[in-house]
């Protein structure tokens, strides 16, 4: 006998489970897609990670658009899931 499968919900309890879920969504398309997404750096941020990206203008730019534009997409896909 198999577990019914609980019902997914369309609006999270808390902001913190929204956060969790949405970073849940995109690290699972990150690494179905990962020639979309910049690499993660394996240098702590604090030590340096990320230092050659946002050293100039240009690489904050970038960055700033980047996740502006994957926040973006993640509430249009939200958006999509809850209107079937």
């Amino acid at each position: 006998m198999k577990p019914e499968p609980q019902p997914k919900r369309v609006r999270p309890h808390s902001l913190g489970e929204a956060f969790r879920l949405t970073h849940e969504r995109w690290l699972n398309r990150a690494i179905k897609h990962p020639r979309r997404y910049p690499t993660i750096p394996s240098i702590r941020v604090d030590a340096g990670g990320f230092d050659q990206l946002t050293e100039t203008p240009l690489g904050r730019s970038w960055a700033e658009q980047w996740w502006h534009d994957t926040f973006r997409s993640m509430d249009a896909n939200q958006a999509d899931a809850a209107n079937p």
